[in-house]
């Protein structure tokens, strides 16, 4: 490789030879900005090794340092000459350096420096600057008022850019490499000029060996190498546009294009590579260096080789800490973002200060790529209270996945505290089958045969209309965007203008069984506990990209029905909009209150941000009252004082988030505490065991009763248990124990009318605990207020959504208008078990394997023949340490890579040394008959569409949040599920949550021939609980295996031509050998006998 060579007539150290004159034989700085008529900046002369002697100029005219007290010179310091110029006959002098630092001229921390000078005929001068001292930025000065003429050529003049033209050159192959690692966009050096380059021809850019480009991207505390870094205006060109001409920028502090510099040519090359021809940078920029960056660009593809990120406080509506900074993590490679366990990505829009667990939250600006666009860079933002990308920070690749995720590779920011943040939606996965593009007419609707009959506010119906403007009817709509006079049955997550002219599709699909059904009421459960309904059908219809949310509806076997709506990203809508449901002649409506559709996603009602659940088959009717009497006994005007609250001792433990209280305290500002508190009105940081039916400043000045009342026993008991049987059916509830307090015909502060709530605490003899909240009338509160609960730190908290106290007696989320009900003793799991594990535990009749390190089950006699690779078996062994085995228990904890060549077959799900003394429990159980083998079929029959299966016999063994040896503490669920019937088998495998280990693992399987496949080998703990996202199957957390089949399918095959795309660079033979395991292990996937191998791959193109 060669370089350009720096600008220098500079001599070493003077010699000590008398005949050494410097004044030819000097380095010429012609860098206007050290003129005392500059502004202030951060030039600073520490940053350079200075050797020899050096000639000021200014544009190519003379110039000479100051002698007088100066400031400006784009630096912090000013350092002038103390003492005059000497004259020609002087010959070389030594002069003192003073510093202006603001306040003294001639600070003492330079009072020690000096310099040697020289006047050299030709009226010019030059200096023996030397190196400063390191406090704080300080720069030599040249003093504007001093500028005379210059014999000194055109030095510092730029000519024209000399621009190619020859068409037979091709810079491609004729280019100088420039490979200086502080170009790096991520490199804070500063000690480089490239106005002291010469410049000359073209060139390629490298970073420490790696392909780099110029940056197209300002980034904030960016130095390049210099204190100006260099960025090429607009976008790099496309091979087929040939030797392009760019704008080159400066950037300074916050503005990207402080600077105008000269223009370069651009070429793009075969092999995804540039060449650029450089110029000399104008002269007057201060220590202008042009910008590189280089990005991966490995032949493993992303999307299938990343680290989970699943840190809900990334949350662009997090705000429980700001403390976060990614400068901390160690990012190395590509990244998959995750809220909840479920797939999101980064939002594309202005997230607000102090979000996302930081103070400055980063979003991506701009939009995220298509499958097809392949890995695409995007600029990184950094939102201020005045400007949503007032930091910019360093750019990073993007690439969007088959699936519908993206994936990130992640880069450490410039500063803190910043941190990447994360879009926090859940959306229901869109399974195969699903009908896609069902509307492509601009306002047009599509007509739907259900499968099965939604009740919809008393009103059976079989068809339904899905319109591409964001609602369903019973009967065909045209409205243009949303109509507020529509008085008709309409369902509307987003009723507004939408349009599909240049991207996006609307979705749908239906089903009575299978895995949507258990989601739907995993669902249910979660939102409402206590509603163990058995769901029947399930319709979901999704609008995606760039507006993105969804709707459900969910029925069961009793007519209930229930509507879902989940809000993804989704940008401000400029026509008018509403998002709720309706029903003819508005008997029965709710609308959601939010500032604007972009706000859809922070927006609840059942405390899960972008998820709202309703009850709407009508069945449900309000009682005459909500509220729960006041029986004689009842202790009246409870709390008298203003602020104050009353102690109150309970005849039985009530649970609240896994802590049992015996006492509470009754607040006359509308809510209960289990530690006295004495807030004036709501007060939101106050971060408390809290439950607050109406948290406001309430007062009994002129009027009004807050009463209170608890029983074991009797008809208070009994109405509480009919309550909650009645909004949860299947609970089979009885309670124990109710505490009742009212808050009747109280005033606000300012009175504004007459306020009535309640709140009901319930405990049964398990310890559940629930919380009802009931709304009379309540006018509209001046001040702030909140209601629902919450707890210390915020570890659980919900707020109940409604535009002003006014609407709470509308408000529910049990389908009763002015009631709320919540299971506070956290019973309900924050993270359920997967929804993709097939039943297991006691409860199902499982069989426990004994609390053993290193033990295993006894032979299990299979209740039907297993064929393993052309091995038939009739028992098994569940080995404790993640691996099934055939010939005889194993106790081996330390795993050994497949292929293993060991003579045995073994299924390992996960093998490592696994310890179920502690806690955790490892089970199985078989199955011939019932729900089990239908859930097999039906996954089977997904997974391999080619084979028509039904599965005769199933398996099941799981680990459920075991424990590493010894005793680790930690908890990892794993499930494998062996499925046989019509001569095939097949093996599915399910990953939990799985704890970081430093034991080395290994999930997959292994025979005695040559047939294996590996999930996971690894001994690098961070990238073990990538588990629970991986997937062959498109089902983040789950594998599934053809594992026999009858010996009449596929072998007839003698040859096969496939055309496979693959980016692997094919030339490397281990890329070679890597793409023929992966075309090995797809195509038995896919169901190609174990027996057909690849012999040959031949490359067609390019």
């Amino acid at each position: 490789m060669s370089y350009p060579r720096m600008i220098s007539n500079t001599a070493a150290p003077t010699p000590a030879n008398p005949g050494y004159d410097p004044c030819s034989n000097y380095t010429v700085l012609d860098q206007p900005w050290r003129a005392t008529n500059e502004s202030w900046y951060y030039a600073c002369d520490q940053d350079f090794e200075w050797s020899g002697w050096y000639r000021l100029l200014y544009y190519g005219m003379n110039i000479r340092m100051p002698e007088v007290c100066s400031s400006g010179c784009s630096t912090n310091i000013a350092l002038w000459l103390n003492g005059s110029h000497p004259q020609i006959q002087d010959g070389i002098v030594t002069r003192q350096i003073c510093a202006n630092n603001g306040g003294t001229c001639c600070s003492s921390y330079y009072r020690t420096t000096s310099i040697r000078v020289k006047a050299c005929p030709g009226n010019f001068f030059v200096y023996e600057f030397i190196g400063l001292p390191y406090w704080w930025c300080s720069a030599y000065c040249a003093d504007i008022t001093t500028l005379s003429p210059s014999n000194f050529s055109t030095t510092g003049v730029i000519p024209e850019m000399n621009i190619t033209t020859d068409s037979s050159f091709d810079p491609c192959y004729n280019y100088t490499a420039l490979d200086s690692y502080w170009r790096d966009t991520r490199t804070n050096y500063r000690g480089h000029d490239d106005t002291r380059v010469e410049w000359k021809g073209w060139y390629r850019l490298y970073l420490q060996g790696k392909i780099a480009q110029m940056s197209e991207w300002c980034g904030y505390y960016m130095t390049c190498g210099g204190v100006t870094p260099l960025l090429l205006r607009g976008s790099h060109p496309q091979i087929g546009d040939g030797i392009v001409t760019r704008e080159v920028i400066g950037s300074r502090g916050l503005t990207c294009n402080y600077y105008k510099s000269n223009p370069i040519q651009v070429k793009a090359c075969p092999g995804n590579y540039y060449v650029y021809k450089l110029v000399k940078p104008v002269v007057s920029i201060p220590l202008p260096s042009y910008c590189a960056v280089s990005f991966s660009n490995s032949s493993v593809d992303p999307c299938y080789s990343y680290t989970a990120l699943n840190d809900t406080w990334r949350s662009s509506t997090d705000t429980t800490t700001t403390s976060q900074c990614d400068i901390y993590v160690n990012w190395v490679g590509w990244y998959r973002l995750f809220y909840q366990g479920q797939s999101t990505k980064m939002p594309e829009t202005c997230v607000s200060p102090n979000r996302c667990g930081t103070t400055i939250p980063l979003w991506l600006n701009g939009s995220h790529p298509r499958v097809e666009d392949g890995v695409v860079v995007r600029q990184i933002c950094g939102s201020s209270s005045s400007d949503c990308c007032f930091y910019q920070f360093f750019p990073i690749q993007v690439k969007a996945c088959p699936g519908n995720y993206y994936v990130y590779e992640f880069v450490r920011p410039n500063f803190c505290p910043a941190a990447y943040c994360t879009v926090p939606y859940k959306l229901f996965p869109i399974p195969p089958g699903t009908v896609q593009q069902a509307v492509t007419v601009d306002g047009g609707s599509t007509l739907i045969q259900l499968d099965y009959p939604f009740f919809y506010f008393g009103k059976p119906h079989s068809q339904l209309y899905l319109s591409m403007n964001g609602f369903l009817s019973f009967e065909p709509l045209y409205p243009v965007g949303y109509d507020p006079s529509l008085n008709k049955d309409i369902i509307a997550p987003l009723w507004t203008k939408i349009h599909i002219y240049t991207r996006g599709n609307i979705s749908y699909s239906q089903a009575t069984s299978g895995p949507l059904v258990k989601l739907a009421a995993n669902e249910i459960y979660q939102v409402l506990p206590g509603s163990k309904i058995s769901v029947s059908w399930v319709f979901i219809s999704t609008w995606e990209k760039e507006v993105t949310f969804q709707v459900l509806l969910i029925s069961d076997s009793e007519n209930r029905s229930y509507v879902v709506m989940n809000y993804a990203s989704i940008p401000i809508s400029p026509q008018a909009w509403m998002a709720g449901y309706k029903t003819e002649n508005n008997t029965n409506n709710f609308t959601i209150e939010a500032p604007s559709t972009s706000s859809l996603f922070s927006t609840t009602n059942v405390g899960i941000p972008g998820h709202w659940t309703f009850r709407v088959d009508g069945a449900v009717s309000a009682p005459s009252t909500l509220f729960f009497p006041m029986l004689p006994g009842a202790i009246q005007h409870a709390v008298t004082s203003d602020g104050g609250s009353t102690l109150i001792q309970l005849d039985y433990p009530f649970v609240y988030f896994g802590k049992p209280h015996s006492q509470i305290y009754l607040s006359m500002d509308g809510f209960l505490s289990f530690e006295y508190l004495y807030p004036d009105g709501y007060d939101p940081t106050l971060n408390k065991d809290i439950i607050a039916p109406l948290w406001t400043d309430v007062d009994s000045y002129t009027r009004g009763n807050i009463s209170y009342e608890q029983a074991t026993n009797g008809s208070l008991i009994e109405l509480a248990t009919n309550e909650m049987n009645r909004m949860f059916p299947g609970l089979n509830f009885s309670a124990s124990w109710v505490f009742v307090a009212t808050w009747e015909k109280m005033e606000f502060e300012p009175d504004t009318g007459e306020v009535t709530f309640q709140v009901v605490l319930i405990s049964d003899s398990k310890n559940h605990s629930y919380v009802l909240m009931n709304y009379g009338s309540i006018p509209p509160d001046p001040l702030s207020w909140m209601a629902g609960y919450k707890t210390v730190n915020n570890t659980y908290s919900f707020s109940i959504q409604a535009p002003s106290t006014s609407s709470l007696s509308s408000t529910t989320n049990v389908g009763i208008p002015g009631r709320w009900a919540f299971h506070v003793d956290s019973a309900v799991s924050v993270s359920p078990p997967p929804a993709l594990f097939y039943p297991f535990g006691s409860g199902f009749g499982d069989t426990l394997n004994p609390l053993s390190d290193d033990g295993s089950s006894p032979a299990i006699n299979l209740q039907s023949p297993f064929t393993f690779f052309r091995r038939t078996y009739t028992k098994l062994y569940v080995n404790n340490n993640g691996h099934l085995t055939f010939d005889q228990p194993w106790d081996s904890y330390t795993p050994t890579q497949f292929n293993a060549y060991s003579g045995r077959d073994i299924i390992a799900p996960f093998w490592t040394d696994v310890d179920n003394r502690g806690a955790g429990t490892i089970s199985y159980n078989q199955y011939t008959s019932g729900s089990v083998l239908s859930q097999a079929t039906w996954d089977v029959n997904q997974y391999f569409p080619q084979f028509i299966f039904t599965a005769s016999w199933v398996f099941v063994a799981t680990w459920d949040k075991v424990a590493y040896y010894s005793y680790s503490g930690t908890e990892t669920s794993f499930q494998v599920v062996l499925i046989s019937g019509d001569g095939f088998s097949f093996m599915l495998i399910n990953y939990g949550d799985i704890a970081p280990t430093n034991y080395r693992v290994e999930a997959g399987y292994d025979t005695n021939f040559t047939d294996y496949s590996v999930i996971l080998w690894s001994n690098d703990k961070s990238t073990i609980p990538n588990l629970k996202y991986l997937s062959n199957v498109n089902v983040p957390g789950r594998w599934a295996f053809v594992l026999n089949q009858p010996s009449n399918t596929n072998d007839g095959v003698l040859a096969a031509r496939l055309k496979v795309l693959t980016g692997s660079n094919l030339t490397d033979i281990n890329n070679q050998k890597i793409f023929l395991q992966q075309l090995q292990d797809e195509l038995r996937r896919r169901g190609v006998s174990s027996t057909i191998k690849v012999k040959r791959v031949q490359k067609k193109s390019p």
